[in-house]
């Protein structure tokens, strides 16, 4: 057939389907408004999906409606929507509550858990189950441990110090005494050398 018959027939058929596709919806809108009505997020999602399938099905998006289908759906999108973006936020707050919880029950440093805190507190949602008294709770006992850790650090290199200064001192002494030793034992050498007993036996004596 010549190729504009072709096009017009190819045309007719995906007008045909959009308009079939359009009155489907149609039948969907008092569903969907009942839903949005009763607040009913289960059953409005579910419909939406049924309506985007359809638009898919024959390459349309809801930009390309009629206004009698898309502005009467607009506002069950909307919430839809909206709804879903809450509850998806509500999940990740559970999985950070959940995390902290883990943290308070088993603390590992100061830092992590202020963190999982910081996380957990980021959503402006109450946490449950006393677990912000909880947190603060582990996190003073974590204080003081690290408290506890550097005085006890401090002590070591204060007893350390002493242990070094005394043994610096009986290097010293040490020092001293050797060259006093050396320098008698020089004095005894050049006594006897010299035949000068009396020298030799008072350096001896030293």
């Amino acid at each position: 057939p010549p190729a504009a018959m072709v096009s017009r027939v190819e045309e007719g058929l995906r007008t045909t389907l959009v308009r079939q596709a359009q009155d489907e919806l149609r039948t969907l809108l008092p569903a969907l408004n009942e839903a949005y009505t009763a607040m009913d997020y289960r059953v409005a999602r579910g419909l939406l999906e049924s309506w985007d399938a359809t638009l898919k099905s024959v390459g349309q998006s809801h930009l390309h409606l009629p206004d009698d289908l898309r502005e009467p759906v607009q506002p069950v999108m909307d919430w839809v929507q909206s709804t879903s973006q809450q509850q998806e936020r509500e999940i990740v707050f559970r999985q950070e509550c959940a995390k902290l919880r883990s943290q308070v029950d088993s603390p590992t440093t100061l830092e992590d858990l202020d963190r999982a805190f910081q996380r957990a507190s980021h959503f402006d949602l109450p946490l449950p189950d006393n677990l912000a008294e909880d947190a603060r709770r582990a996190r003073q006992k974590l204080v003081l441990a690290v408290a506890r850790r550097r005085r006890n650090r401090r002590a070591a290199v204060a007893g350390l110090a002493l242990v070094l200064a005394a043994g610096v001192g009986w290097g010293i002494n040490q020092q001293i005494n050797d060259r006093k030793i050396t320098q008698a034992l020089s004095d005894v050498e050049r006594g006897m050398s010299e035949s000068n007993f009396q020298l030799a036996h008072d350096r001896f004596e030293l």
